[in-house]
């Protein structure tokens, strides 16, 4: 069922980009039109007298009286799917936000301990489960984080990622840092 809803939402293109404005626009055109097809389909079928042979002419007929169907599905899907990606997009940067804040107040000890190294596995964990983790602003910092010990290691001990899945991060980080130069 994962797989389904994965692909009908389109987030595969998410496999070879970050999420954002590009990665919203192409998810948009995709579900657009899925629904757009199968809303023309069922309106189509749904018909007295149809019958279930396709015809160019009735399909062009069915485009022409919905196109403004067109025109809402596409707004309604990006403006979900930009919703998202920004609410994504603020929760992450407020918990960077408050990290950079809590390292400024905390002393060295605390700094380098097992909690704060916790809450930058679990930042990571979060910023690669939004496809974000490759984002400009986001990138650099995480890059940083993996190269924290404590850090790294619970990221590594973690059943989600684990060693190969951690170095497979690092190499597209450093891929998303390099690009940005």
């Amino acid at each position: 069922m994962d797989k389904i809803m994965s692909f009908l939402t389109a987030e595969f293109f998410l496999n070879s980009r970050p999420n954002g404005g590009k990665a919203v626009l192409f998810r948009t055109l995709f579900i657009t039109a899925y629904l757009y097809l199968l809303a023309i389909g069922l309106k189509s079928y749904s018909s007295e007298g149809s019958t279930f042979s396709f015809s160019w002419n009735e399909f062009l007929a069915e485009v022409n009286d919905t196109i403004p169907w067109l025109g809402a599905i596409f707004g309604a899907t990006y403006a979900a799917l930009y919703t998202r990606f920004s609410s994504q997009w603020s929760y992450l940067a407020g918990l960077y936000n408050q990290q950079i804040q809590a390292a400024l107040t905390l002393d060295k000890a605390a700094l380098k301990g097992e909690n704060f190294a916790i809450w930058q596995a679990a930042f990571i964990e979060d910023a690669v489960c939004m496809h974000l983790a490759t984002k400009v602003g986001f990138s650099n910092a995480i890059l940083s984080m993996l190269k924290e010990y404590k850090t790294r290691r619970i990221l590594e001990e973690d059943e989600h990622f684990g060693k190969l899945r951690v170095a497979e991060i690092e190499r597209a980080l450093e891929a998303a840092v390099r690009k940005q130069l």
